[in-house]
C-alpha cells in the first residue's frame, strides 16, 4: 500500500503517467542498490589487500639484528685491524720492561805493526769482551709501565670502534625498518586511494558524482609514486650501510626488518653519566693517556740519573821463545756510566716538554668528560621528545584520524560528505602513519646513540 501511495504521488506531482512513474522508482532503487553492493565489496576487497600487504611473506628471512651485530664485530675489517694493533700493543710490553741485549766483543790486541803478528809482543793476544747495559733502577719498570697504558689505550680504541659499529649496525637497520613501514603505508594508502577512485567513479557513472572527484583520487595516487620512488632509494641506502657495516658486499641479501615496538628505559642523565665515567672507551682512553704522560714524566726525571755499563773481559796470549814465563792469559773487568753533562738542554727540556704534555692530558680528559655528559643530556632530551611524539601519534592522533577517515568515507557513500573532504581524512591518516613510524625510528636511532656515547648497553 505505501509502494503503491509512492507511485501515485510520483505521478501526481511529475506529471508521468503510473507506469512511468512505476519504471522510475524501480530504476532509483536498483541504482542505490547497486551503488551500496559495489560499496560493500570494495570495502571487503581493502580489507583483503589490508591483510596481504601486512602479512609477513612466507620466502623472507627476518633479519636478527643481535645475529648481525656480532656477525659485524667479527667481519668489518676495521675491527679487524685495530684489534690487531691492539695486540701488537701488548706484545711490546714485555720487551719494554726487559734489559737490552748483552754484547759480545773479540778481537786482537797490540799486535805489531809490522807483520801484525800477536806472538812476538808480551802484551799481545787475542781478546773477548762480554758487557751488558744497565739502565738506572726504575726505568725498565717505568718503560713498562708505559708500554702498558699504550696497549690500554689501543684496547680502549678497539672497544671504541665496536660501540660505533655496534651503532652503524643499528641506525642503518632502524633506518631500513623505516623505510620498509613507509612502503607498506604508501601501498595501503594507494590501495585506499584506488578504492576511493572506484566509489568516485561508480557514483559519477549513476550522476551522483562529479568528474573531478575522480581526476582527485587519479592525482593523489600519482604523488605517492613519487613518494614510493623517495623510500625505495632510501631503503636500498639502508641496505648498503648495514652491509657496509657487517663488511659484506653492497648488495648482499639481508632479508627484512621485524616488528618494532617502542620500549622505555629507565636511567636518569646523571645515572647514565656515572655509568659513562666508568665503561666510556673514550674517557677511559683519555684517562689512560693522562697516566701515560705521567709515566713518561718519570721516566725523563730519572734520565737525569746514569745507566750502567758492566764489562768482563779475557785475553788469549801466547808463549814467547825468549820468555819461558810468559803466554799467561789475563782477565780484565769494566764498569761504564753515560755522563748526562747536557742536561740543561736536553734532560731538562725533556722533563718540561712532558709536564706540558700532562696539563694537555688532563685538559682533553676534562673535555671528554664534560662532552660525554652534555651529548648524553641532548640525546636524552631528544628521545623524550620520540617517546612523547610516539605516545600522541599512536595513542590518540591515528585513532581519530583513523575514525575522521571511516566517518568521511561512510559518509561519501550516502551524499553526505563531499569526496574532498573524505580525501582530506585519508591523506591526514597516512601523513600521521608516516609522522608515527618516523617518530619510533629516531625514538630507537636516539636510544643507538645514548648507547653509543655512555658506552652501556640500554635495550
Amino acid at each position: 500500500m505505501e509502494t503503491q501511495n509512492l507511485i501515485y504521488e510520483n505521478a501526481y506531482t511529475t506529471g508521468f503517467t503510473t507506469d512511468q512513474a512505476l519504471y522510475r522508482l524501480c530504476r532509483t532503487h536498483i541504482k542505490v542498490t547497486l551503488l551500496l553492493l559495489l560499496t560493500l565489496l570494495v570495502g571487503l576487497s581493502s580489507m583483503v589487500r589490508a591483510e596481504e600487504v601486512t602479512a609477513e611473506p612466507a620466502g623472507d628471512k627476518v633479519i636478527d639484528l643481535d645475529h648481525m651485530i656480532a656477525l659485524a664485530i667479527e667481519n668489518n675489517p676495521s675491527l679487524v685491524a685495530m684489534q690487531n694493533a691492539a695486540r701488537a700493543k701488548e706484545a711490546a710490553i714485555s720487551p719494554a720492561r726487559t734489559l737490552p741485549d748483552p754484547m759480545f766483543q773479540t778481537g786482537i790486541r797490540n799486535a805489531r805493526a809490522s807483520d801484525l803478528a800477536i806472538n812476538r809482543e808480551p802484551m799481545s793476544g787475542i781478546e773477548f769482551m762480554l758487557s751488558q747495559k744497565v739502565p738506572y733502577p726504575g726505568k725498565l719498570r717505568l718503560h713498562g709501565d708505559i708500554a702498558a697504558r699504550e696497549a690500554e689505550i689501543a684496547d680502549m680504541q678497539y672497544q671504541d670502534m665496536v660501540l660505533m659499529v655496534k651503532a652503524q649496525v643499528k641506525t642503518a637497520y632502524y633506518d631500513l625498518w623505516e623505510a620498509e613501514r613507509a612502503l607498506e603505508v604508501i601501498d595501503l594508502t594507494d590501495r585506499s586511494l584506488q578504492d576511493m577512485e572506484k566509489i568516485a567513479e561508480t557514483k559519477y557513472s549513476v550522476g551522483s558524482g562529479i568528474q573531478q572527484d575522480v581526476i582527485k583520487a587519479q592525482v593523489e595516487r600519482s604523488k605517492l609514486i613519487d613518494s614510493r620512488l623517495m623510500w625505495q632509494r632510501k631503503k636500498e641506502s639502508a641496505k648498503i650501510a648495514l652491509n657496509e657495516a657487517l663488511g659484506l658486499p653492497p648488495q648482499s641479501p639481508l632479508g627484512r626488518t621485524s616488528k618494532l615496538e617502542k620500549v622505555d628505559y629507565k636511567m636518569s642523565l646523571d645515572e647514565l653519566t656515572e655509568q659513562a665515567l666508568q665503561t666510556q672507551p673514550q674517557y677511559l682512553q683519555a684517562q689512560t693517556s693522562l697516566e701515560r704522560a705521567r709515566s713518561v714524566n718519570a721516566l725523563a726525571v730519572k734520565e737525569l740519573r746514569p745507566d750502567f755499563t758492566f764489562g768482563l773481559g779475557y785475553m788469549l796470549r801466547y808463549q814467547l821463545p825468549d820468555m819461558p814465563k810468559s803466554g799467561a792469559d789475563l782477565v780484565s773487568a769494566t764498569v761504564a756510566i753515560n755522563l748526562p753533562i747536557y742536561a740543561k738542554r736536553k734532560q731538562k727540556k725533556q722533563i718540561e716538554a712532558t709536564e706540558y704534555s700532562i696539563e694537555m692530558a688532563r685538559a682533553n680528559s676534562d673535555d671528554v668528560k664534560n662532552t660525554i655528559a652534555s651529548r648524553l643530556g641532548d640525546l636524552l632530551a631528544k628521545s623524550e621528545r620520540d617517546s612523547r611524539q610516539t605516545e600522541l601519534y599512536g595513542g590518540g592522533i591515528i585513532p581519530q584520524a583513523q575514525l575522521a577517515y571511516e566517518s568521511s568515507r561512510a559518509g561519501y557513500q550516502v551524499g553526505k560528505v563531499d569526496f574532498l573532504s573524505m580525501l582530506d581524512a585519508q591523506t591526514k591518516l597516512y601523513h600521521y602513519q608516516l609522522d608515527y613510524d618516523s617518530a619510533l625510528a629516531s625514538y630507537y636511532r636516539t636510544l643507538t646513540m645514548i648507547e653509543r656515547t655512555a658506552g652501556v648497553n640500554i635495550f
